[in-house]
């Protein structure tokens, strides 16, 4: 039996490689401009903030025009996956991995629940400092799923899937922080 350890690393390194791909592959400047754009500009702007532990994490960038970063939904089998990321000048990372989450509705994720697709953790310069494997309770709620993807109509096609967390996530270094933040990702497929 796996330990929640090892449970995260695993669930690390195929968040990482998984959503590395998708922000490569998905992110490509050649792409034609998208017609669905949330700015008026002939692009999508991809945007996240969050707050954690009382520390304020944003960013924003427009697709296709990305530099890698920016916000990424997927879906792997039955797990949906939201990747929200930022390179510079720290990297930064909260990854969201569930079973179901497929379209509109709320998402909880608890240490009882944890497990490779029912996670979610925020990590700064590869070094994870909050999951749901050391407590909390954390709710991801997607209120706007576009039905339009990369995958199935293309960059020029694509939409957004757009959401709000809130609740509280388990420290690393033990306790509960406050977490709270909105998304506005790529559905990538």
């Amino acid at each position: 039996m796996k330990t929640k350890n090892g449970l995260l690393k695993n669930g690390f390194k195929f968040t990482l490689f998984f959503g590395t791909m998708i922000l490569l592959l998905g992110c490509q400047p050649d792409n034609p401009p998208p017609n669905n754009n949330s700015n008026n500009t002939g692009s999508l702007t991809l945007k996240w903030n969050l707050t954690i532990d009382g520390q304020n994490y944003s960013y924003s960038v427009d697709y296709p025009n990305s530099s890698g970063a920016g916000s990424v939904y997927s879906i792997s089998g039955n797990n949906g996956q939201i990747t929200l990321a930022k390179e510079y000048p720290a990297t930064e990372i909260l990854s969201i991995s569930k079973a179901g989450m497929t379209n509109i509705g709320n998402y909880t994720f608890t240490s009882s629940n944890f497990g490779s697709d029912n996670s979610i953790y925020f990590m700064s310069n590869f070094q994870i400092g909050y999951s749901n494997s050391y407590g909390g309770s954390t709710n991801v709620e997607i209120t706007s799923f576009s039905p339009n993807s990369v995958a199935s109509a293309g960059s020029s096609g694509a939409g957004l899937v757009k959401g709000t967390i809130s609740g509280t996530i388990g420290r690393a270094s033990g306790g509960v922080a406050n977490i709270s933040g909105s998304f506005e990702a790529l559905r990538n497929n």
